[in-house]
């Protein structure tokens, strides 16, 4: 198993996901004060470029899944009946 390392990444303006090594907090200010990074994670353990690319995009999907979810149901309760 090979060593796992810090990572973080960000959704750049232009849709693409960029995956940084994390050093220090600099890193994730400098993203912040970036006009072209859309939003950009927490530094998280991943083992190479492509797994921390992996890893941001599945929960890109997911968060996408759970907002569209939450639109559609907005409203109801757990039997499927809108609120009065």
């Amino acid at each position: 198993m090979s060593e796992k390392f810090l990572w973080w990444c960000y959704l750049h303006t232009n849709g693409h996901i960029q995956a940084k090594r994390y050093f220090d907090d600099r890193d994730l200010e400098d993203a912040d004060e970036s006009p072209f990074v859309q939003e950009r994670s927490q530094p998280f353990e991943a083992e190479d470029r492509d797994d921390a690319i992996k890893q941001y995009h599945d929960s890109l999907v997911v968060r996408h899944v759970v907002h569209e979810l939450t639109k559609k149901y907005e409203g109801r309760t757990h039997e499927g009946r809108l609120e009065s």
